[in-house]
């Protein structure tokens, strides 16, 4: 989408990584997401970016890199240990 809009692979990189950090700044879930489509982040410029992305954001310790079925768990395990609660 970014491409779409005009952006270059390395400006992408540095408007992903400030949109992640806006988002967990509020404490919230940033999804990234790729197509491997030779047209779209198959081509090299945009896969090396791709990973740079997530190269950053592994190195950080204030992230939980989660599966979306990991998150699925989380959620689920929360809302049994509400009910719980308020079945005291």
């Amino acid at each position: 989408m970014l491409e779409m809009l005009g952006h270059g692979p390395d400006e992408t990189i540095n408007i992903q990584i400030e949109q992640i950090n806006q988002v967990t700044a509020r404490y919230g879930v940033a999804n990234l997401l790729t197509h491997p489509e030779p047209e779209l982040s198959a081509r090299r410029p945009w896969r090396d970016a791709y990973q740079e992305v997530i190269s950053e954001m592994v190195g950080r310790d204030d992230l939980w890199i989660a599966l979306p079925r990991e998150i699925s768990a989380w959620w689920r395990s929360r809302s049994e240990k509400i009910e719980q609660a308020w079945d005291l």
